[in-house]
């Protein structure tokens, strides 16, 4: 196997293309290098967060990529069939009581495990993202569940086939904190990027879905 040259991690940010080339990029260089499987603690994820983003996409499994709204995501690197096997959910085991964005409890242990740091880099669990803030959207758009078993917590897809591409969703549940999530596009519910010129309220993604608010809902009754 080639030792990774200098230079070729920060090519890579933003690779150029769709993102199909960008997972073909990834699949072509899993068959030149041979990564260890490592677990990122606090200070590998905060000095170098761009490295350990690579190598992990260097290992099996899904592949963690820029996304427009949510700084990153969790793709499909291939096809997935229904109820199958996506990535385990690594990271800090502690007790009920621990709270953050990353939490996730563990039933069957009675245990909870943080996300953030001190997960393994095949672990790619913590970057399955939800769709949006709204239960009604965020369950429309879920394609993978979380399951357990004796080494800890899972995603697997549920009753559906997930295609190369695709980006995993999850709803984390009622309890789940999302109070620093920004504001949302008033009409798919997505991370909101401007306001309306006109009524310095209505909030939107892009711009199609300003003029679709504007058309459909008659948002210039209102602004």
């Amino acid at each position: 196997m080639e030792s990774i040259p200098n230079g070729l991690i920060e090519s890579l940010v933003n690779i150029p293309g769709d993102i199909h080339e960008k997972i073909n990029v990834y699949l072509k260089l899993r068959t030149q290098y041979d990564i260890d499987d490592i677990q990122v603690d606090k200070n590998l994820l905060q000095q170098d967060k761009t490295r350990m983003i690579f190598l992990s996409n260097l290992l099996p499994g899904p592949l963690i990529l820029p996304t427009r709204t949510r700084g990153h995501g969790l793709f499909a690197e291939k096809d997935y069939d229904k109820t199958e096997f996506v990535t385990r959910y690594g990271g800090l085991v502690g007790n009920k009581n621990v709270e953050g964005p990353y939490v996730v409890y563990n039933p069957r242990t009675k245990h909870t495990v943080d996300g953030e740091y001190d997960f393994l880099l095949s672990e790619k669990g913590r970057w399955v993202n939800e769709y949006a803030k709204k239960t009604r959207e965020r369950k429309k758009f879920t394609n993978v569940t979380m399951k357990y078993d004796d080494q800890g917590m899972y995603f697997r897809t549920i009753g559906i086939k997930v295609p190369k591409g695709q980006e995993f969703f999850w709803d984390y549940g009622k309890d789940y904190d999302r109070s620093a999530y920004v504001s949302e596009c008033l009409v798919c519910q997505q991370i909101a990027f401007f306001v309306c010129g006109g009524c310095k309220n209505a909030q939107y993604c892009d711009t199609k879905c300003q003029k679709w608010d504007w058309t459909h809902n008659k948002h210039y009754l209102n602004c």
